[in-house]
């Protein structure tokens, strides 16, 4: 009598097989997950630099304060997103046509592409936009994070 089936030893390779893209599949996600979220940080500083443009239409000035609720004025500026990342802005006393912000997730980093591009800063000067990446440490990422720039 012959039995018809798979032995052990067939299930226990295919399982192997199984675990092994599922581990290749799960990198990949990861990594995805990870330029996804980046991507995501990116768009926002843009945002938040074109909100700042409209703010100095407004207001004759930069806004030194972020909030993602209130009343806009003379030196906070209204952002939905403020209450996922967190900014810095450095206002130019002397020209008043630029500021430096660093946009950072609020969110703790887990993963090592996430701490080597912890942050973005935007620099506007006369409504030119320049960014560069900072790691959690504070180090240059730029080249690492940014490699069109």
């Amino acid at each position: 009598m012959q039995f018809k089936g798979f032995s052990v030893l067939d299930t226990v390779v295919a399982l192997a097989i199984s675990a092994i893209l599922a581990t290749l599949a799960y990198s990949s996600y990861q990594s995805h997950i990870e330029k996804s979220d980046f991507q995501s940080m990116l768009e926002v500083a843009s945002r938040f630099a074109l909100n700042q443009q409209r703010h100095r239409m407004g207001f004759s000035t930069y806004a030194s304060k972020v909030d993602a609720t209130g009343q806009e004025n003379n030196n906070t500026l209204i952002f939905p997103d403020a209450d996922q990342y967190k900014f810095k802005v450095d206002k130019n006393q002397t020209n008043i046509q630029q500021f430096v912000a660093t946009v950072t997730p609020i969110a703790p980093a887990h993963s090592s592409f996430q701490q080597q591009c912890r942050s973005i800063r935007v620099t506007s000067e006369q409504g030119v936009l320049s960014y560069r990446t900072i790691s959690q440490t504070g180090g240059d990422t730029t080249s690492q994070c940014l490699p069109h720039e």
